[in-house]
């Protein structure tokens, strides 16, 4: 398929709110005659410009090579892996505070939440208590002090 035809429906489509190929050159921010040049004369951008228009309007890269498959990224692809990544991250650091506090139940120690809201120690065990909060604040990507 040319680039023409592939502009052609990707205007169709109407889904980016341009109805010219120098339009879309003002949509993607590429430079005057980026698009309407090669479309108007039937050739080949720049690989500069296709990368462009594929990754600014999210077309889909075997689409763009082929012809064939959807033209458009699904929109919510991308979002929905971050939010997959983050869910399974949450629920990650969450077994693993339950776990710690399970094993400080398990030890029969006893917590109490000091004036800033933070589960402290109360007595006994105090380094172990210490050790495992730093393994968990380590997990979580943070340091605390001690």
């Amino acid at each position: 398929m040319n680039f023409a035809v592939k502009i052609d429906k990707i205007l169709k489509t109407n889904k980016l709110g341009v109805n010219s190929p120098s339009g879309l050159e003002e949509f993607i921010g590429a430079g005057r005659g980026a698009i309407s040049t090669p479309y108007r004369e039937g050739t080949e951008p720049g690989t500069k410009t296709q990368k462009k228009i594929v990754e600014k309007l999210r077309i889909n890269p075997d689409w763009w090579d082929t012809g064939k498959g959807e033209i458009y990224l699904p929109e919510n692809g991308v979002n929905e892996a971050v939010e997959k990544y983050e869910s399974n991250r949450n629920q990650d650091l969450n077994l693993l505070f339950i776990d710690t506090i399970n094993r400080l139940i398990e030890k029969n120690d006893k917590l109490v939440q000091d004036k800033n809201g933070e589960i402290v120690h109360l007595r006994g065990n105090e380094n172990w208590f210490k050790q495992e909060l730093s393994k968990l604040t380590s997990k979580l990507g943070t340091s605390k002090d001690s």
